[in-house]
């Protein structure tokens, strides 16, 4: 437990990093920096080729360099926001075509990010009841295991009767779950708490765009 504590501080130590340096690089005290030193740097070549008027022809440049570092940032989120939700929808699109009964179902792990275009989910996986796993049994899927749990698989969609590692009360879970685009979801923070004990190299950046993702509906509210 307390190797576990220890990680968990290192995570969040990394993560007041991370954030301390998009705030920075974010900031208006860099990009108006930037803008001098882009200025001086081309006014001082202009100056050095007998360009006339230098410092004020320097001007533009370094007006056009500020406002490429303010727009530039949007393009980017839109450019990624497109990029990936690609794979994720067309994984939803496959849920939704197995109708699976409203109640008896949940999609866990990294699709409540790929709901939310946080991340592109290459498979999805579903909690169900045990009714419908003998019954998808039945279909043939192909079977896998992982942290000592079978699950069945089929064209990227994960179905799991029993989740781990950690102990999950499958039915709370279901049953707690949040609609979002007609499907049902496990609730962000149990997913966050079972990446923080997965403790995988890819839940270690999960868990940081989670709780940037919490924080920021808690100051929205």
């Amino acid at each position: 437990m307390e190797k576990i504590e220890q990680r968990i501080k290192r995570i969040e130590d990394r993560n007041q990093k991370v954030e301390d340096d998009k705030k920075w690089e974010t900031s208006m005290t860099r990009r108006g920096l930037l803008m001098l030193f882009t200025y001086l740097a081309i006014g001082t070549y202009m100056r050095a080729i007998d360009i006339e008027r230098p410092w004020l022809n320097a001007v533009v440049p370094a007006v056009a360099f500020m406002l490429s570092t303010l727009t530039m940032p949007f393009f980017k989120r839109m450019w990624l926001g497109n990029k990936k939700t690609a794979k994720s929808i067309e994984l939803f699109e496959k849920v939704k075509k197995l109708k699976l009964p409203i109640g008896k179902y949940a999609l866990f792990g990294s699709a409540q990010l790929g709901i939310r275009g946080l991340k592109d989910c290459h498979d999805i996986d579903i909690i169900i009841f045990d009714d419908l796993w003998e019954q998808y049994k039945k279909k043939n899927w192909k079977k896998g295991l992982l942290y000592e749990e079978e699950y069945l698989f089929n064209e990227g969609i994960e179905l799991w009767k029993s989740w781990g590692p950690g102990e999950w009360d499958i039915k709370q879970l279901i049953e707690e779950a949040e609609m979002i685009d007609g499907l049902p979801f496990v609730k962000l923070e149990k997913v966050l708490e079972w990446k923080k004990i997965a403790m995988r190299e890819k839940d270690i950046k999960d868990i940081e765009i989670i709780e940037n993702f919490l924080n920021k509906s808690i100051i929205k509210k």
